[in-house]
């Protein structure tokens, strides 16, 4: 019994200069950007082929003979990748700092935790400001709630952030 290798296909590549480098798609009514001079559209001051290299730890180098150009699609699934993996090393490094600071004994007794949640008042804005205390650590969240047609657009470069809430109540952070 013969197998069938489902991730083969043949590709014709006529012209190099309106092929993208990531998915070897070319179509002349579309439009390409340059890797090595055109910015993530989340981050101006990343470009695509640094994205490119963070993203797939390997080095890209530019040659005349290989494309120079990504697709649309492509420039959007990079952005997406590289906010992703920029998102998780920020979030990781938060907890761990949080880990790092923590004591280990700090909650051994559960009669040290003293369960306190209460409403404090709405801030400038009319939002809800809540503060739990759980023995000396004091978590601070605030609750914002956007109006319709406030929340940025997640392919908007003046948004400067790549996590984006679909939900009107937007949870701004926890603060210690």
């Amino acid at each position: 019994m013969a197998s069938r290798d489902e991730s083969a296909f043949e590709i014709t590549i006529t012209n190099f200069s309106i092929c993208c480098r990531l998915c070897l798609s070319s179509n002349d009514s579309e439009h390409y950007f340059d890797i090595s001079n055109t910015s993530l559209a989340s981050q101006n001051d990343i470009t695509i082929i640094e994205a490119i290299q963070k993203v797939t730890n390997s080095e890209i180098l530019l040659s005349d003979k290989l494309p120079t150009k990504i697709c649309k699609l492509c420039s959007t699934r990079l952005d997406d990748a590289y906010c992703f993996i920029r998102d998780f090393f920020r979030t990781n490094e938060m907890l761990q700092n949080f880990l790092y600071n923590e004591e280990p004994d700090r909650f051994a007794d559960d009669d040290q935790i003293a369960d306190s949640y209460s409403v404090v008042e709405s801030d400038e804005q009319g939002d809800a400001v809540t503060e739990m205390e759980l023995g000396d650590l004091a978590l601070r969240e605030q609750r914002i709630f956007v109006e319709e047609g406030d929340e940025p657009h997640p392919t908007d470069p003046s948004s400067g952030d790549c996590l984006q809430e679909e939900k009107r109540d937007l949870t701004a952070g926890l603060y210690y």
